[in-house]
């Protein structure tokens, strides 16, 4: 049974008691407006876990695939995925979420260039992690 047709490669569903909801968190699939590049983290709710499902809802945009935020740019292999909610570590209201992003070579060749850009870049393909107002 398809409950959301969304492509997100990863996720997170958990039962939120404070709402009576589930709730999923993930990483759109690509930029709405391709302009900016703005890239969201994005939620879902349910009152039961088969659904129906809301529509998307922006939590917050990620900021390494904000033009704005990036006066050098953003490179063109970036991608950003595996949003996630962690209510475990959540305080009432709040929101833990996390997401990774990395980079992809875009040719066969192109994969030394790419390993050797992430052992310069250590704020690359390492765990994002912000607190959030969890918006009802």
């Amino acid at each position: 049974m398809i409950l959301m047709t969304d492509k997100s490669s990863e996720m997170s569903v958990h039962f939120d008691t404070a709402s009576g909801n589930w709730i999923t968190v993930y990483v759109e699939q690509k930029p709405r407006d391709p302009a900016t590049s703005k890239l969201f983290v994005v939620f879902r709710t349910a009152k039961r876990l088969i659904g129906p499902w809301s529509r998307p809802r922006e939590l917050f945009s990620i900021p390494e695939m904000d033009s704005t935020h990036s006066p050098d740019g953003i490179p063109e292999n970036l991608f950003c995925y595996a949003g996630k909610a962690h209510p475990q570590f959540a305080q009432r209201g709040e929101l833990i979420v996390s997401y990774v992003c990395n980079l992809f070579a875009t040719s066969e060749g192109d994969a030394l260039t790419v390993l050797e850009e992430l052992l310069a870049s250590p704020g690359i393909y390492r765990p994002r992690v912000i607190s959030i107002e969890f918006p009802h």
